[in-house]
Formats: C-alpha cells, sequence, structure tokens
C-alpha cells in the first residue's frame, strides 16, 4: 500500500490504465472464443471432424485450425475454413468478431441466410462464402463493410435484385456473384468503383443495358464476365477503350444486338473475347486484330456476315476460335492457317466457300479440333493435313470436296472422330478397294467415323475388322 502512496499522479493514471487493459483482454478474447464456439455448435456435419477436435476450450483461440490473431490486439482477425466440407448455418455471433479482417468459408455446405449481424465486421477486408447453399435477398447491408476489398458470394442460392449499396464499397477490387437466381439491372453505381479488378457476375438473371460509360470509371478492370444472363441492347462502343486493362471479356450467352464494336480492337491487352450466342450482326471488325494477345475468339451463334477478316492472323497467341453458326461467307483468309499455337478452330454451319490450301497442316503443329462441316468449301481434301499430327477431332461433313480421300488421314494417330459425310469424295482410282479404311486401322482412338452419301463405288477392305474396337 505504501508503494502504491509513492506513485506520481501520471504514474497512477498509467497503472489504471494497464490494469484497465488487462481486465478487458480476457474479456475480448472470451468473446472471439464464444463467437467461434458458437459457429462450431451450429455446424450437424463435420465430417472429419476437424472443429469437433480442435476448436476446443484447453487450448487457446489463436492455436485453432483455421484462426489467425494479430499481435497487437491479440483478437482473431482471421477466419479460414474452407473447403472442409461442414454443413450447417452461420450464427448470429460471429457479428462479435469485432477485428475480424478476412472471414472464408467457401466450398463447404453451409444453408440458410446470412445473419445482419455480420455487417458489425466494420473491419472486413475478404468475405468469401462462396460455393455454399446460402439462399434468401442479397442483404442490403452488404454495402456496409466500406474497407471491403474481395466480395465472394458465388455459387449459393441468392435471389433478388442485387442491392445498389453495393457501389458503397469503395476499396472493392473483386466482386464474384456469379451463379445464383439474382434478377434485375446491374445497379450503375458498380461500375463507379475505381478500385474493381475483376467482376463476375455470370449465369444469373441479369437483365437490362449496359451504361454506355460504363468503362469511364474503371481503369484497372482485368476481367468482365457478365455470360449467361438475359442482358440486352447494343454493346457498349466508345466506353470499352477505356478499360485498357481488360484481359477478358465475357458477354456471351445473352441477348445483345448491334455490332460488334471496333473499339474492341484498342483493347491491347484482351486475351479472351467471348461474344456467342447472342444477336449481334453485321461484320466482324477487321480492328480485332490489333488485339495481339488474344488467345480466344468465340462468335459463335449470332447473325454476323461478311468475310472473316485476314487481320486475325495478326493475333499469334491465338489458340481457340469459334464462328460457328453464322452466315459469314468467303474464304478462310491463309493468314489463319499460319497462326502456329490455334488448337481449336470451328466454323460449322456458315456459308463459307474455296478450296483448302494445299499447304494446311504445315503451320497448325498444335491442332487439336477442327469443324468445317456444313459450308460450301469445294476442291480436294489436302494430303498435308496429317502434319497436323494432334489432330482429334475432324469434321468435314456436308460440303463440296471432291477427289479422293486421302489415307494420310491414317497418319492422325490421335484421332478419335472423323465425318467426311455429304461430300462428292471419291475412292483412289488407283484399287478398287476404300484404301482409305486400310490407312485408319493406325488410328486406335478412333470412336466415330462417317463417310456416307459420298460417290465412293468402291470395295470395303477386309482390314474393316482392324479398325478400333471403340468404333
Amino acid at each position: 500500500m505504501e508503494k502504491l502512496h509513492n506513485l506520481s499522479p501520471f504514474g497512477f493514471v498509467l497503472l489504471c490504465f494497464l490494469s484497465a487493459s488487462l481486465a478487458m483482454l480476457p474479456t475480448n478474447i472470451t468473446t472471439d472464443q464464444s463467437s467461434l464456439l458458437a459457429l462450431r455448435s451450429h455446424i450437424s456435419f463435420d465430417p472429419h471432424q476437424i472443429l469437433a477436435n480442435n476448436w476446443s476450450v484447453r487450448s487457446s483461440v489463436c492455436e485453432w485450425i483455421g484462426v489467425t490473431c494479430g499481435f497487437r490486439h491479440l483478437r482473431v482477425t482471421g477466419l479460414s475454413i474452407s473447403n472442409m466440407n461442414l454443413t450447417g448455418t452461420l450464427p448470429p455471433q460471429l457479428g462479435n468478431l469485432s477485428f475480424l479482417v478476412s472471414l472464408d468459408m467457401r466450398n463447404n455446405n453451409f444453408h440458410g441466410e446470412m445473419p445482419h449481424e455480420i455487417a458489425r465486421l466494420r473491419r472486413l477486408k475478404v468475405l468469401n462464402l462462396g460455393i455454399n447453399n446460402l439462399k434468401g435477398e442479397l442483404p442490403w447491408w452488404i454495402g456496409s463493410f466500406r474497407k471491403l476489398r474481395h466480395l465472394n458470394l458465388r455459387n449459393n442460392s441468392f435471389t433478388s435484385r442485387i442491392p445498389s449499396s453495393i457501389s458503397n464499397l469503395s476499396k472493392l477490387e473483386t466482386i464474384y456473384l456469379s451463379f445464383n437466381p439474382l434478377q434485375g439491372n446491374i445497379p450503375t453505381g458498380i461500375f463507379n468503383i475505381s478500385s474493381l479488378q475483376i467482376i463476375h457476375l455470370m449465369d444469373n438473371g441479369l437483365s437490362g443495358v449496359l451504361p454506355s460509360d460504363m468503362c469511364y470509371r474503371l481503369p484497372g478492370l482485368s476481367i468482365l464476365d457478365l455470360s449467361m444472363n438475359k442482358l440486352n441492347g447494343q454493346l457498349p462502343s466508345s466506353a470499352l477503350a477505356q478499360c485498357s486493362e481488360l484481359q477478358v471479356l465475357s458477354l456471351s450467352i445473352n441477348k445483345f444486338g448491334g455490332s460488334i464494336p471496333k473499339e474492341i480492337g484498342g483493347l491491347k491487352k484482351l486475351e479472351e473475347l467471348y461474344l456467342g450466342i447472342n444477336y449481334l450482326e453485321g461484320e466482324i471488325p477487321k480492328e480485332i486484330g490489333n488485339s495481339t494477345l488474344m488467345n480466344t475468339l468465340d462468335f459463335r451463334s449470332n447473325k454476323l456476315a461478311g468475310v472473316i477478316p485476314r487481320e486475325i492472323g495478326n493475333c499469334y497467341f491465338l489458340q481457340h476460335v469459334n464462328m460457328e453458326f453464322n452466315s459469314l461467307t468467303g474464304s478462310i483468309p491463309i493468314e489463319i492457317f499460319n497462326l502456329s499455337k490455334l488448337i481449336i478452330m470451328s466454323l460449322t454451319q456458315n456459308q463459307l466457300s474455296s478450296n483448302l490450301p494445299s499447304t494446311f497442316g504445315y503451320r497448325l503443329p498444335n491442332l487439336e479440333e477442327l469443324y468445317l462441316g456444313i459450308n460450301s468449301f469445294s476442291g480436294v481434301l489436302p494430303t498435308s493435313i496429317s502434319n497436323s499430327s494432334k489432330l482429334r477431332r475432324v469434321d468435314f461433313g456436308s460440303n463440296k470436296f471432291t477427289g479422293p480421300i486421302p489415307t494420310s488421314l491414317g497418319d492422325l494417330s490421335l484421332l478419335e472422330l472423323l465425318n467426311l459425310s455429304n461430300n462428292n469424295l471419291t475412292r483412289d482410282s488407283s484399287s478398287q478397294e476404300l484404301s482409305f479404311i486400310t490407312s485408319l486401322t493406325k488410328c486406335q482412338y478412333l470412336s466415330i467415323l462417317v463417310f456416307s452419301d459420298n460417290p465412293l463405288n468402291g470395295i470395303i477392305p477386309n482390314s474393316v475388322s482392324n479398325l478400333s474396337t471403340s468404333l
């Protein structure tokens, strides 16, 4: 007691402060512990008994699996229990983890609604509840996390609209709301969050038009995926060039109309462009060839007409080209046959014509799938096709090809599908037998072979019995 009397006034205040702090510490940690134990009690299925065995009052909360504590306050700052196959509901006590910065419970089977108490987690920077079975309306209070940088609620069963309050998340960098039955328009405020780098809203029921100025305030946007919705109207044109960092643009499986804006060619970093299954019309703009880093180009199932621009040959890294089910005319530009990284090319059901080049295959060493069916191609099938030795699937059906079926097809040792039907192909005049069949016996993976509706007029060789057993 005498020592207390000898303390200076400042020392006494400091002692009181330290005592109060120490008295508060157990309470705060106890609060975090109680919150996590409440979560554990709301879990009805823990197949590996991870939380049941590890989250015990006999050990410090900060030592529990999936729990991270801050050094300064010794409070729970991170909770990561993803990919544990847990089943349960989210308790309101989660809102008491007041120092929580990161909440990651993705890829489990949590169900029910998100408790509104979660809105109290004002320090939250990461909220990841993706790939669960949460339901109910996407809550309006989702916009209360002013420090949030990463929001992932994909693959759940959230309904209603995306709340306009989401535009309050001024520090947001990534948003994943894909694979939910969300409805209504995309709040325009999302396109005003200048920190956004990734927007994933695919496979919902979103409708309406995209704002014409959607890219003006998104200087760092690298991925925009709005595919598999009900969006309509025309694609923004002048605004697109402002998204100068864009690498992936996916707007496929919507109801967009009008033409493909030539301004897409101004996206110098664009690598993947998906515009398939819409109502786009007009010609493919030659400016597409200015996006020289492009590796995927998908224009399938639209109403596109005109020729395939030869400038696409400038896209040296192109691996996947899909323009099937359009009304394209003319020939395949020779430049496309020089794209050495090409893996898949599908031009099925257009109005393309002309001959295939005799050098076909020489500069396509990585080609695996080639679909040219239901067009008006003519001339002979080039024997050089065997130089594309990785080919697995080839469809030349329903064209106007003539001449003998080349035996070099048998050199495609990985061949699985070959469709030559409905052409004017003949047998090799040097033999009465259909010698191409003998050559195909080397294709041990061949499971689909169609050559009907051709004037072959030859004898099926005995070697037919040696064709792949998968046929």
